[in-house]
């Protein structure tokens, strides 16, 4: 069974988990998963050991934050911010009660107690707080502002049924597999005691594309990412990279080099 993060970050593999295995070595030590995102990829693979890697701080710390908690200390850490800044609850109450519908959604309904809580945890910095905003924001986009504030708007769907499970299988996971997350730069990867029964996924922003997320890379980041993997090849360490080598008018010549 295929297990998808609650986390909803830009890029994800989820819908490609079963290709991304089927060409991964079947015996892998330890499985490095570099630009990790979410998680989707980590959490589907098979492997003796998982070290989940990212240079986003506030994603790194929440993923710490799911894994040295049960997922009952989380629902009700959840439930007490629904409940303190008065968000909708559909899974108990459902859509009629609030006078909508699917489709229509309950944004205008949360719409200011969300920004209430978007403030406060611009100022505060509360994991948690950040974790309820995912659940209720658009798109359960994990996006910050030049400034490190969270700024995704308010979105339709609030901590529904199927985010619970999500949650919960998630954290279910994660306690069994017990991944490490690390802060880490990709270039700082060498500082790393790569073997050569372990396994590295690369799952960069692509250079050639135009989604917000990949804005912030370059084609120095790029090249050095490349220079990466062919040190890696050097060192006879096993690796894989999803990328875009055309698209539109663009083509990566120096990724197809």
């Amino acid at each position: 069974m295929k297990i998808k993060s609650p986390l909803n970050y830009t890029g994800d593999k989820f819908a490609i988990i079963d290709e991304i295995k089927n060409l991964s070595p079947k015996d892998i030590n330890t499985f490095y998963d570099v630009f990790c995102g979410g998680g989707n990829v980590l959490i589907n693979v098979n492997a003796q050991k998982y070290v989940g890697i990212d240079n986003n701080i506030k994603l790194i710390d929440l993923l710490n934050f799911l894994k040295t908690r049960t997922k009952n200390d989380i629902d009700k850490m959840i439930t007490d911010i629904v409940e303190e800044y008065n968000l909708t609850k559909s899974w108990e109450k459902g859509y009629i009660y609030y006078g909508v519908d699917s489709s229509k959604g309950l944004s205008l309904i949360n719409s200011y107690n969300f920004i209430r809580l978007r403030n406060d945890y611009n100022f505060s910095q509360s994991i948690i707080k950040l974790l309820v905003l995912l659940f209720y924001s658009f798109n359960n986009l994990f996006r910050f502002n030049s400034k490190g504030q969270y700024n995704v708007p308010v979105g339709k769907r609030d901590y529904n049924k199927n985010i619970q499970r999500n949650l919960e299988l998630f954290i279910e996971r994660i306690h069994k597999i017990k991944p490490t997350f690390i802060n880490l730069n990709f270039l700082d990867l060498n500082k790393l005691n790569i073997a050569k029964n372990d396994f590295i996924y690369f799952d960069p922003p692509y250079l050639i594309t135009e989604a917000e997320y990949n804005l912030m890379w370059t084609q120095e980041n790029d090249n050095e990412l490349m220079k990466l993997c062919d040190f890696l090849t050097k060192k006879n360490r096993k690796f894989a990279m999803s990328n875009v080598i055309k698209h539109d008018e663009k083509t990566n010549v120096e990724l197809i080099n």
